[in-house]
């Protein structure tokens, strides 16, 4: 094995120049293969640290016609949840991450994500508590929860429990410090009040049903039917509306907390840090387009180098040897050659992400994870890079090509070489032209919008 290793590094030693663009080729595939597993993977996990997650959904109210969605409801709607059968939890959440006005020791600050939730939001999320109660920590209007971050940035190394933060000319009283959510969450939370604190504010917030202002987050066993709790929802909304629950415009669905992030793009009032599943599903076809060039490459370089091939195996099969281990022969140069570019990747990974971590806002890591994905893609090379060329040398005779009879591989072969290295050279230039114009439009938007974003 060792010695048939040193031999196919001493074709590849000897091939440089083709071995060398090949080589840079695959290494560069992979790399983004890499790159957009990491990315998806981060994409696809979010909320799911959340222990309930797979039992956790937003209500949303969509159009018949699908035409108009929305996740804000009035506070008052949450006294008809009582009538709906199944439900194990819910809780009004009022997730505006934008800038608020804040007073600690008469000192005014700038805040962002002062969130306001009932107290069952704590059951429903996973919120890792620091200092406090979980059970106490919303029960008064008056009370507040922070995570460690602010508890930082506003009292530094001072215990924050009992301190005193204004907001809106109203006084919350700190009564927990919880951990800071992972970057995974479709939410960012600095500071968490009671729903109730309206009442001292803004009672109509929490009695008139024209104000809608709160997202619905419930908690519902797998055994209730999802189908039946929707319309009953959809029913009691129009009742609190006034309207005929037989000839309303619109549905209810329970939307998972797992594809709130991705698959709420077109939601309005929606205040969710928002992701794109097209995106997802683009990239990944991105990168597998820019491995099969990869692939493409491969293969034309062994093609091209047909007559050299044909002798070398002829010679290989006079002196014994079988077509099997011709074939396991071509696979281990073919698997070893591949290795060679998945390892160079791995590096060129580690130097890409500092970049690719500052365009993308999140913190992504190369760790063992990429090793089953990339075993994959190893495999799936390997047999791609390896099927034509092994059915090509397999098909050839010893004795015609040792007589150098090249006018019999020309017209048994060469023609159908041809024809695929045309082929893969197409698909190359058509898979290039392709990404280079996509990226072209996409640049020339992302102007157009910075250019004009003043307008809005």
């Amino acid at each position: 094995m060792m010695r048939k290793v040193r031999n196919i590094f001493r074709h590849l030693l000897y091939r440089r120049l083709t071995t060398s663009f090949v080589l840079i080729s695959f290494t560069m595939a992979f790399s983004c293969c890499i790159l957009v597993y990491l990315f998806v993977s981060d994409e696809m996990s979010f909320d799911k640290y959340n222990r309930n997650f797979g039992h956790t959904y937003r209500l949303n109210l969509q159009s018949k016609d699908k035409s108009y969605t929305s996740c804000s409801f009035p506070a008052v709607f949450a006294e008809k949840f009582t009538k709906i059968p199944g439900i194990e939890k819910y809780a009004r959440f009022q997730t505006y991450m934008g800038e608020r006005f804040i007073s600690i020791d008469n000192t005014t600050y700038t805040a962002t994500s002062f969130l306001f939730a009932d107290p069952e939001i704590l059951n429903i999320f996973q919120f890792d508590f620091v200092l406090g109660n979980p059970k106490e920590a919303l029960a008064k209007p008056s009370n507040v929860i922070i995570n460690q971050s602010t508890a930082q940035k506003y009292f530094g190394n001072t215990n924050p429990m009992g301190k005193i933060i204004k907001q809106d000319n109203q006084e919350f009283t700190v009564s927990a410090v919880v951990k800071d959510l992972p970057q995974q969450s479709h939410f960012t939370m600095n500071f968490l009040a009671p729903v109730l604190s309206y009442q001292a504010t803004n009672k109509d917030m929490l009695s008139k049903w024209y104000i809608s202002a709160f997202c619905y987050y419930l908690l519902i066993p797998d055994e209730v039917n999802k189908n039946e709790a929707e319309t009953q929802l959809a029913s009691l909304f129009a009742e609190g509306n006034g309207a005929d629950k037989n000839k309303r415009e619109f549905e209810m669905y329970l939307e998972p907390l797992s594809d709130i992030h991705l698959k709420s793009v077109g939601t309005r009032w929606d205040n969710a840090i928002k992701g794109d599943i097209k995106v997802v599903y683009g990239l990944v076809i991105i990168a597998l387009l820019i491995l099969g060039i990869a692939i493409a490459n491969y293969i034309n370089m062994l093609t091209a180098d047909c007559r050299r091939k044909a002798k070398e195996i002829s010679i290989q099969r006079v002196n014994g040897a079988s077509g099997y281990t011709i074939l396991t022969d071509q696979v281990l140069e073919t698997a070893v050659f591949i290795l060679m570019a998945f390892l160079f990747s791995l590096v060129l990974t580690f130097l890409m992400l500092p970049m690719v971590n500052g365009l993308s806002n999140k913190f992504l890591l190369i760790n063992w994870s990429v090793l089953t994905p990339g075993l994959v893609l190893i495999i799936i090379s390997v047999i791609l890079s390896s099927i034509y060329p092994v059915v090509f040398l397999n098909s050839i005779k010893p004795d015609e090509a040792l007589k150098n009879q090249i006018s019999l591989l020309e017209v048994r072969g060469l023609l159908n070489q041809q024809w695929l290295r045309g082929v893969l050279v197409t698909f190359q230039l058509a898979i290039a032209t392709l990404l280079i114009s996509s990226t072209i439009v996409i640049n020339n938007q992302l102007q157009l919008v910075m250019k004009n974003k003043n307008w809005f």
